[in-house]
């Protein structure tokens, strides 16, 4: 968990897929921030509960500054005085690097996703490739330093579980930004998540681990776009 000072114009909003231990280690990271929302696409929250002293997004009022991050993810403590630091500025929209910790190793992923911005659109966006990002008019920097970790390894005993849960929700945001499935997004989804993890910058040797950590993203990418398709040839509705 940061040590950081509260930041008071910083509200933190968290994706949700399965909830339990994975939701309370990302909110516990994020007790810096001044508020906590969630977005929860599926209903994973209905049996176990909304976590206390968290909201819904969308919020009434104004949104502030607004970090994102998915169910899982932590922010490591550089990143929590990054942010304190970027919100005192002018600038309105910042990419976030993206840490994968896994097999003994942890690579930073190719590419920023726009994760840090002040008055975001209300919906969120699913990236080709799997990544999810905010959507803002400002023209996005790159926040200095610090960074969003997760890890894109399979969970011990939970992984079939915990991907089909999280490519659901991506379908679902998906869905409700208007995406359609196309044949190329099927082709290259997978390539684009795979190559974010191959193409990154190690942070410790991986190894073997990053070829299997890029066949799982890529996969986990290739069965989000296959759930979008999916769920028109089923017409269901956007959530």
């Amino acid at each position: 968990m940061s040590a950081a000072a509260p930041a008071a114009d910083v509200t933190a909003v968290v994706l949700v897929s399965r909830g339990g231990a994975p939701l309370a280690r990302t909110m516990a990271s994020l007790a810096w921030t001044a508020r906590r929302l969630l977005v929860d696409p599926s209903g994973a929250l209905a049996a176990e509960g909304w976590p206390a002293g968290a909201g819904a997004w969308p919020a009434d009022g104004p949104a502030g500054w607004v970090l994102l991050l998915a169910e899982g993810e932590v922010a490591s403590d550089a990143l929590a005085s990054a942010v304190a630091e970027a919100v005192r500025g002018t600038d309105g929209a910042y990419r976030v690097a993206v840490e994968c910790e896994g097999f003994g190793g942890a690579v930073r992923l190719a590419g920023r996703p726009l994760r840090l911005a002040l008055r975001p659109h209300r919906e969120l966006r699913v990236c080709l490739g799997g990544e999810i990002s905010l959507t803002a008019d400002a023209r996005p920097r790159h926040l200095s330093r610090g960074a969003i970790v997760g890890s894109l390894a399979p969970e011990p005993g939970g992984a079939v579980a915990a991907l089909n849960a999280e490519t659901t929700v991506l379908a679902i945001l998906a869905a409700a930004a208007g995406v359609r499935p196309r044949c190329w997004r099927l082709a290259l989804g997978g390539a684009i998540g795979a190559g974010r993890v191959l193409f990154g910058r190690a942070r410790a040797p991986l190894g073997w681990g990053r070829w299997i950590t890029a066949v799982f993203a890529g996969y986990r990418a290739l069965l989000a776009e296959a759930k979008l398709w999916e769920r028109r040839e089923l017409g269901m509705a956007p959530s």
